[in-house]
């Protein structure tokens, strides 16, 4: 018997005389909260009551802290500092401001604009936080010639944002929730938490396994009807960000005016169902959702193709059933789907 295997017995015969340590039990503890005007529901996996409670106060005084750095309706925040800064002088800006910019302006870069918070001139303009309108063309297009992300000129090195036009408006609609939750989950994971599931107004970040070892389970909505759950989804180590217009909208007369805004065409995109975006980061899934709902179904499922770390779902309605459209990969999510939802998953091959 060679030597290294009589120790290795030798270990194993006094480990069988010493007691077993079992791992330590953890429980599900979950709580609510309303951070940033919308509601956020958080579960942990916590050893205790206690320290669960520890790690979704975290979470939730993350989101409350980027709220601070990001809201709009505060105007105090860095952001609407920022906003109402004169046009052509350098602002001096926090290096998360500054980071989370950057990012941004990446993504409208990537997704040829279908993307791009420099639209607060056309969210005013349609009044699409008010009662809703429908601007005169002169006033569009000047709302035009005020938006776009290329307005605002970043210095990294001195840490500086400038705005290149005077009434450049910045607005972090289409990509604030998910920096808020790529920050909650860090706060989750500083505290210890391996696996905890965030529900930010619609948009979850999933970290770890759920309850007994299983997938975290989520549901995506009838964009016709929010309250009806049409698929689930089995997640782990990933966020999911859903857009549509049936979410709110303003009216102008007989006509409903969705939130989200095409920054190509500076008009509301007509309502036609929703889109669901998986990504390992909440920002990018966020993002994209807006992006991909702005370029359709077609453009978008092309456009995903070309982004395997992503995985997208169209739900669009057509003579009043649902038609399910994705990438090749969202099979690999999907837990349970409504009967009557025309499925066809994958796409990939017949793009």
């Amino acid at each position: 018997m060679s030597p290294h295997l009589a120790l290795a017995l030798a270990f194993e015969a006094a480990g069988a005389l010493l007691p077993r340590v079992e791992p330590a039990p953890s429980q599900l503890v979950e709580r609510c909260a309303f951070v940033m005007g919308a509601p956020c529901e958080g579960a942990v996996l916590a050893p205790s009551r206690g320290a669960g409670l520890k790690a979704l106060e975290a979470a939730f005084g993350a989101i409350a802290g980027l709220d601070r750095l990001l809201s709009d309706y505060d105007p105090q925040s860095e952001l609407s500092q920022l906003n109402r800064w004169p046009s052509g002088e350098p602002r001096t800006c926090s290096t998360e401001l500054l980071s989370l910019l950057a990012r941004a302006g990446a993504l409208q870069l990537e997704t040829a604009g279908a993307f791009d918070p420099g639209i607060g001139a056309l969210v005013q303009v349609w009044d699409l936080r008010g009662a809703g309108r429908v601007p005169a063309p002169p006033a569009l297009a000047r709302a035009r010639s005020a938006s776009g992300f290329s307005l605002l000129a970043l210095d990294l090195g001195v840490r500086t944002a400038t705005r290149l036009h005077p009434e450049l408006q910045l607005d972090p609609g289409a990509f604030g929730k998910g920096a808020a939750l790529d920050r909650a989950a860090a706060a989750l994971r500083a505290q210890g938490a391996q696996s905890a599931l965030i529900d930010f107004g619609g948009q979850v970040v999933a970290l770890g396994s759920g309850p007994s070892g299983q997938e975290w389970r989520v549901a995506i909505a009838d964009p016709g009807d929010r309250s009806r759950p049409i698929a689930r989804l089995g997640l782990r180590d990933v966020s999911v960000a859903t857009s549509g217009q049936s979410e709110r909208g303003a009216r102008a007369g007989d006509r409903i005016l969705g939130h989200i805004v095409d920054p190509r065409s500076g008009a509301p995109v007509p309502a036609y169902g929703s889109v669901t975006v998986l990504a390992v980061s909440a920002f990018e899934a966020d993002a994209l959702a807006t992006a991909l709902y702005v370029m359709g179904p077609d453009q978008g499922l092309e456009w995903a193709a070309r982004h395997p770390e992503l995985q997208v779902l169209y739900l669009v309605q057509e003579s009043g059933r649902l038609r399910a459209r994705g990438s090749a990969g969202f099979r690999a999510y999907l837990r349970g789907v409504d009967p009557a939802v025309r499925l066809e998953l994958p796409l990939s091959e017949r793009l």
